[in-house]
Formats: structure tokens, sequence, C-alpha cells
């Protein structure tokens, strides 16, 4: 067997794990948010989740290249290396 078989069948074993536990946890995030109530801390047997709400501030690219042109908005963008694996 070549050396990398096992290490990208754990990987993708892993990955598949990690989104069963992401759709499970985003169900249970659903389910508290639902029972909460106005409260900010619930505390179960061994863990406790406090509830905050913040304001997200985003920039509207398109409006901004369009109001200012594509060259101006790229003169502020900041470049960096990205290394993604894809599990198929």
């Amino acid at each position: 067997m070549k050396p990398f078989k096992k290490i990208v069948d754990s990987y993708a074993s892993i990955s598949q794990q990690i989104a069963e536990l992401e759709a499970q946890k985003k169900a249970l995030r659903k389910e508290i948010l639902e029972v909460r109530g106005d409260k900010k801390l619930l505390t179960g047997n061994d863990y406790s989740v406090t509830i905050s709400e913040t304001t997200r501030n985003t920039l509207d690219r398109k409006a901004l290249e369009k109001e200012h042109g594509a060259e101006f908005v790229n003169g502020y963008l900041k470049q960096s290396n990205v290394v993604t694996l894809k599990v198929i």
C-alpha cells in the first residue's frame, strides 16, 4: 500500500465526522436559541453557554467598485496564498 493512502482515508473519514458533528451542532444551536427566551446564560450539567448579540459591518465591494472602479479597490486588496484540501 502506498504510504499516503492511509493518511488520505483518515483525513476523509475525519472530515466526514466533522461535517456530521457540525450538522448536529447547528441543530442544537437552533434549539438553544428557540428555548432560551431572553436568557443570556444557559447552564447544563457540565457546561454553560453564553449568548451574545452583536452587529457585524461588512464592506459592499460591488458597490464600492461601481462607485470608485475596480482599480481603486484593487489597490487596497491584501493577497495571501491558501492551500485547500477537498475530499472527493
